[in-house]
């Protein structure tokens, strides 16, 4: 490790550690955070200034106001046999900082996973001409909706994307050839 790794290392730590010995906490007025003392649940805290016991005490904030997320395209194939590919984008909020933060291992990373494969699982029993009424997006914002919730989110809004039927095809290698 050379001077200047250890330096970017010491300065990371430095900051890690700064907010364990700092005896105040700032909330923005976007965020909600929590307290968790000798590493377990405390208590919430809403935007503003706030005390905190040094050391014993360690803050966890998050952005609570509206977001959305972009769930990349899936391909699947529907129930009349033809390759799509759709997306989505999700329009949510926090609504429990504590559920989503301390209950929960990555909510976002649960809910980008959970939220495609909930509309691949939901598409793939409907023909192609239902995927394209609003009812069957309707119907996946029902389906996903109790999975946030656990996870302390609300879902506002649900839309699709991309919505393309593919053609499907296949590459081939040097060991597909037949000579």
């Amino acid at each position: 490790m050379g001077i200047s790794e250890f330096g970017q290392w010491l300065a990371s730590t430095i900051d890690r550690f700064a907010d364990y010995i700092k005896p105040w906490v700032v909330v923005n007025g976007y965020e909600e955070a929590i307290i968790l003392r000798w590493g377990k649940y405390h208590r919430t805290l809403k935007p503003g200034t706030y005390w905190k016991w040094i050391v014993a005490e360690y803050a966890l904030t998050d952005h609570v106001k509206p977001d959305t997320m972009d769930i990349p395209p899936i391909t699947i194939t529907t129930a009349d046999g033809k390759p799509v590919s759709i997306g989505m984008i999700i329009h949510y909020e926090i609504e429990d900082i504590r559920k989503f933060l301390v209950e929960n291992n990555d909510s976002r990373s649960n809910m980008l996973q959970l939220g495609a494969a909930e509309l691949s699982d939901h598409l793939e029993d409907i023909i192609w001409t239902d995927i394209k009424k609003k009812t069957t997006k309707n119907a996946v914002q029902r389906k996903i909706a109790p999975y946030f919730e656990d996870m302390g989110v609300k879902i506002l809004d649900l839309k699709f994307k991309d919505k393309v039927e593919v053609r499907p095809y296949k590459v081939f290698s040097d060991r597909d050839k037949i000579f």
